[in-house]
């Protein structure tokens, strides 16, 4: 059965509007109905100006790169400060362990045990994390995709990078590259719904991106710096009220809990004041180091296929679920991937620029690592069109295809196994 799309009015600006089946009817003109949320105010005024600081610093850092004056991040004020906050959260994960330990030897009584053992616990789960391959990831040796291993070592010889130890994949729209374990083994992991999603021009621009990560002096995912924003963020989530007995038991263990919870709270408040600040002073680097990643990766890739990339990473990703259901529909064939191109192919030049004005109109965080998405694209179409240092040939692109085909049936099943527990099995 077919549907004619039906003409209608906005309520706001009066203007005509027409209805597509199964995507939101919205205002080009107005921006009626755009999203749910739209237009919404922050929760607290804190906020509220935090963001406004951030959205300046932002719209600056996209001023000065319009400017053309490229530049890594530096040894400049905040980098220091950010370097200074670091090695305090470092020092003061190791001072629990001396306290516990200089504690028990100085008091040998069983409280002092108690109580010492507690900070030990506690240094374990906030100590520092080296990093490791994601247990939920399927790595591939250079054996198994000596092709994908081939384009990952001309990207990574084109953007300046040492080669991948490990090329892994996994089911998140999403790619990421890093350094784990003592080694610093580096590591490229590809979301195959996000390859799936892209053309081979793009894919190499997203492998630029995650790539030039490992050049552009990004602070954020360096060792020293990382693991403190990793630290305080679990310390914080350690120090949250546990409301399943601190709030509903009565008589003296309520009293405790009461007590628990205002320790907590006091505690939370040089957490969460250290981590914030941590976050602005390693807001504006970080960013510039993926304006420079997104610069390496249309050097690599050309200026059009890297935008085109961040384009569809923020507008095709909603097609996901139902491609999904469809596989879970179906469990005995692989059905989920061309589907989900299927989907991603009959979007209506409508919907994708909805989804491109919610994007455009998300606040820019304090704690956003990544500047606004359409001024990322905005500065990648205004560089000069250029040949791709690095392309695929339709032949590579199918062998690397066939070396993720493993990968691919993996991960459909992966993928649709909670949905059709849920809808199919129950």
């Amino acid at each position: 059965m077919s549907f004619k799309p039906a003409a209608t009015t906005c309520p706001r600006c009066e203007r005509a509007l027409i209805e597509n089946e199964g995507h939101r009817t919205w205002c080009a003109e107005c921006d009626w109905n755009l999203t749910d949320d739209f237009g919404r105010p922050r929760r607290s005024f804190v906020r509220r100006r935090l963001d406004s600081a951030s959205d300046r610093l932002v719209v600056s850092l996209y001023e000065e790169f319009r400017a053309d004056t490229l530049s890594r991040p530096g040894w400049d004020a905040a980098r220091v400060a950010s370097y200074a906050v670091a090695a305090g959260v470092h020092l003061m994960t190791a001072g629990l362990v001396v306290v516990a330990v200089v504690a028990s030897v100085l008091y040998p009584f069983f409280p002092v045990f108690l109580l010492s053992l507690l900070l030990l616990v506690i240094a374990f789960f906030i100590r520092p994390r080296l990093g490791r391959i994601p247990r939920n990831s399927l790595p591939l040796t250079r054996e198994d995709a000596p092709e994908l291993y081939r384009l990952a070592d001309q990207v990574a010889d084109e953007v300046g990078v040492r080669r991948v130890d490990v090329i892994a994949t996994d089911g998140f729209f999403n790619a990421s590259y890093g350094a784990v374990g003592v080694r610093r083994r580096r590591i490229v992991t590809i979301g195959l719904p996000l390859w799936n999603a892209l053309t081979p021009e793009e894919r190499v621009g997203v492998l630029a991106h995650e790539m030039g990560h490992g050049v552009n002096g990004d602070s954020r995912h360096l060792l020293v710096v990382g693991t403190a924003l990793h630290t305080l963020d679990r310390l914080y989530t350690l120090l949250r009220p546990d409301r399943h007995w601190e709030t509903r038991a009565a008589g003296f263990v309520a009293l405790m809990g009461l007590a628990l919870r205002l320790a907590k709270w006091l505690l939370r408040l040089p957490v969460a004041a250290a981590y914030l600040a941590l976050a602005l002073l390693t807001l504006r680097a970080g960013q510039r180091a993926e304006y420079l990643a997104d610069r390496l990766a249309a050097d690599a890739a050309s200026p059009a296929a890297t935008a085109d990339a961040l384009d569809k990473i923020h507008t095709v990703q909603e097609t996901l679920l139902p491609a999904i259901s469809f596989q879970a529909a179906y469990p005995k064939k692989v059905v989920l991937w061309s589907k989900h191109r299927e989907l991603i192919n009959k979007l209506p030049a409508l919907e994708l620029e909805r989804r491109r004005r919610v994007s455009a109109i998300v606040q820019h965080r304090v704690d956003s690592s990544h500047p606004p998405t359409g001024l990322r694209i905005a500065l990648l179409r205004e560089l000069a069109a250029s040949k791709p240092k690095v392309s695929l040939t339709p032949e590579q692109a199918e062998a690397i295809e066939t070396e993720l085909g493993p990968h691919y049936a993996t991960f459909a099943v992966r993928l649709a196994a909670p949905y059709r527990a849920a809808h199919y099995e129950s």
